[in-house]
């Protein structure tokens, strides 16, 4: 398994970072890792996670009547 990075925090995260940039790969992205030449677009996408090489932004979550009030209160 490979180590989770302390800013994605999750393994959760971190698989839905990987499916991200697996599809990224089968559309024809550059390998963000050295010698990629033999491995598989998934193993790529982990361990281009586990080493930071990736970016993302995480969605601010809202709490479950912040939505409710904001809209009654328009």
């Amino acid at each position: 398994m490979h180590k989770i990075p302390e800013e994605i925090g999750s393994k959760y995260r971190l698989i839905v970072l990987a499916g991200q940039r697996v599809a990224q790969l089968q559309r024809g992205a550059k390998p963000r890792i050295k010698n990629p030449d033999t491995l598989k677009y998934t193993t790529i996408a982990t361990r281009e996670a586990s080493e930071g090489l990736l970016t993302f932004h995480p969605k601010e979550q809202q709490k479950p009547g912040e939505a409710k009030s904001a809209a009654a209160s328009a």
